[in-house]
């Protein structure tokens, strides 16, 4: 897994990937005229239109902005990290997201007085560039209902079931692979040819573990090698979620050995989150298990997990004057 880095310089567009540090873009102040009626002043709409672009696969996004925050670097980071914030949809989110293969942003803005206050009328343009083309996107879509289908699931088929068959045929079907062709970073690479490296291994996981209504997020950060960015998942079953790493089980699988990172708790050995994943709202969020999972026994949440929720809903008393 490669890092991301978001360009702030017009024009200079640097490779994936670890995800979302706060993202930056270059400001090109320059007044032009204004056509109003193209401007939102809704955030999530304008988030919307991001990701419906970048769904569709466009190399130059763009999204106008009405605003009365002067501040307009951090609106592109609100609305652009919200373009991925977790649907229901498999190929939204993190599979959105992790499809990106680079960016590099700018703005032009217009300024002007409206009822006493600034107002800033706000171009954003997004250079994008994608690992696979639209046309290997909806290939593999119709592959994965074909997989989706094979699986042979049931009303009865519990989530634990569900996740360890997915898990089991990415293991079984899919192996590394140590060339420089960028499509390895993809599910699409793992489906069609069977090889991928831990992004594709880990978007995969996702996007079958979404299609069967189990929230997963894929995570990145670092194993053994702390200079080498991995990305894994993690998944929910019942309240709480659990790590799986299917790139190193996967390596496990095809030595005859057990599997040794599947439905992990939240200390997961020789794994380390990026930063954006340990925060308390993300724990909040996504609430990890102390312990392994062991299907038919109660789940117990893990220390980050009942630090962050005690945080987050902690009372505040208020002074009676």
């Amino acid at each position: 897994m490669k890092k991301r880095i978001y360009s702030i310089i017009i024009a200079v567009v640097l490779m994936l990937s670890s995800i979302a540090a706060p993202t930056k873009v270059s400001a090109l102040e320059i007044p032009y005229r204004v056509d109003v009626t193209k401007y939102t002043s809704d955030e999530a709409n304008a988030s919307a239109q991001i990701r419906e672009q970048v769904k569709a696969h466009a190399n130059t996004v763009t999204v106008y902005v009405r605003t009365k925050d002067k501040d307009l670097y951090a609106v592109f980071n609100r609305i652009w990290n919200n373009a991925f914030a977790e649907t229901t949809n498999p190929d939204e989110g993190d599979y959105l997201y992790w499809q990106m293969s680079s960016m590099a942003a700018s703005y032009n803005a217009l300024m002007r007085k409206e009822k006493g206050s600034n107002t800033y009328y706000t171009k954003y343009t997004i250079n994008v560039d994608y690992f696979i083309s639209l046309e290997q996107e909806q290939m593999l879509t119709q592959e994965l209902n074909i997989i989706n289908e094979s699986f042979g699931f049931t009303e009865t088929t519990t989530d634990y079931e569900k996740v360890k068959t997915i898990y089991d045929y990415i293991c079984h079907n899919v192996t590394y692979d140590y060339s420089d062709n960028n499509m390895k970073f993809t599910a699409y690479a793992a489906v069609t040819i069977g090889k991928s490296v831990c992004q594709g291994y880990a978007t995969l996981f996702y996007r079958l573990a979404k299609m069967q209504g189990i929230s997963s997020r894929v995570i990145a950060g670092h194993g053994t090698n702390t200079d080498v960015y991995h990305g894994w998942n993690i998944v929910k079953l019942g309240n709480l979620y659990y790590n799986v790493d299917a790139t190193w089980d996967a390596a496990n699988y095809k030595l005859g050995h057990p599997y040794e990172y599947f439905l992990k708790g939240d200390v997961f050995e020789d794994h380390t989150r990026t930063d954006d994943y340990k925060t308390k709202n993300f724990y909040a969020a996504y609430p990890m298990a102390a312990y392994d999972y062991v299907e038919g026994v109660e789940a117990v949440a893990s220390d980050e997990t009942v630090n962050s929720t005690f945080t987050m809903n902690k009372t505040s008393i208020k002074k009676l004057t």
